[in-house]
Order: C-alpha cells, then structure tokens, then sequence
C-alpha cells in the first residue's frame, strides 16, 4: 500500500489502483471497509485481517449484486444474488461461490417462473419444485438441473399430471 503505518479510520490505494476506505487494525484491512478494484468492482461491508470476510454486499459494474455472507472473498453461507441483465434473482445458501443447498431462483421480475428446492454446484440437484411461467409445475427429484427420480408434473393448461418415475427429463414409468 502507498501509505503509511494505519490505525483507526482511513484510506489507502494499492500499487495494482484499489482503493480502500474504512477500518484499520494492526496496518490491516479489519472492521467495516469498502473496497474499490481497479475493473469496477465494488465490496461494502466485513474485513478481517486484510480478506473479506463476514457480512456484505459486492456490486459489480453492470449493477448485478450479491448481499450475504462471504468467507475470505467468497460467497459461502446465505445470501442473495441479483442479475438485473437477466432478471433472475437466488436466495439461499451458497458455498464456494455456488448454489448449494436449499435455494429460491427466481426467473423473471414477477416471480411467476421460479425454481425452488435443493442445489449442488449451481445445479437443481435433490427434491425441488419448478413452477413455469405456462402455471406448469414439476415437484420432485432432479439431478444435475434434469428431472431425474420420482416426480409429478402438472400441465395447468391442459388440466392432467403425470407422476411417475423420470430419467434425464424423461417419464419412463408412470
């Protein structure tokens, strides 16, 4: 950094043009901070001992955001991911950056097409319910974002169902 010993409350800009405002402990990033890259991208929130850690919110240019937990620069523990570009919004937990665990996906602004159930490494992935913007409605198992195991999808439109077992998107029993 181009500054000097800090303690308390200041400022410094690194030698790559990040910029940091907010706490200071021991010369180290520690306490409530925004920091500034270089591209663009923004963090407001935790610092522990130079990483980024605890609760905050990363904003990135094309103002997509993600508000939650992250554990040393990364989105681990619950929070909520915005993509304004796309209109989907994800709440739920996270871990190593990805959707794991349980989750709510939004996929428009109204919320009428959403997926809502278990996650792994960004994929539908164990039980869940996939409501489409038709008023469609698949609840059951899924495996790498396929319908995958026993489920039942209801056709709103055309008032049936079929339950039954699923292999890669496809009924093979019903």
């Amino acid at each position: 950094m181009r500054i000097p010993y800090q303690e308390g409350t200041g400022y410094a800009e690194l030698f790559n043009g990040n910029k940091y405002w907010g706490e200071f402990e021991d010369n180290l990033m520690n306490g409530l901070g925004r920091y500034e890259w270089n591209n663009g991208l923004l963090y407001e929130g935790e610092f522990a001992r130079n990483s980024i850690n605890g609760i905050g919110k990363y904003t990135w240019n094309n103002s997509n955001s993600y508000i939650g937990n992250i554990e040393n620069f990364v989105r681990n523990g619950y929070g909520e991911y915005i993509n304004n570009e796309l209109h989907k919004n994800y709440v739920g937990e996270w871990k190593n950056g990805k959707f794991n665990g349980y989750g709510i996906l939004k996929y428009d602004p109204e919320g009428k097409s959403y997926y809502e159930g278990e996650w792994l490494n960004n994929n539908k992935h164990g039980k869940g319910k996939m409501v489409y913007a038709s008023g469609n409605v698949y609840t059951g198992d899924w495996k790498n974002n396929l319908k995958d195991g026993f489920g039942k999808m209801e056709f709103k439109d055309k008032n049936e169902e079929y339950v039954g077992f699923w292999k890669v998107n496809i009924i093979i029993m019903k």
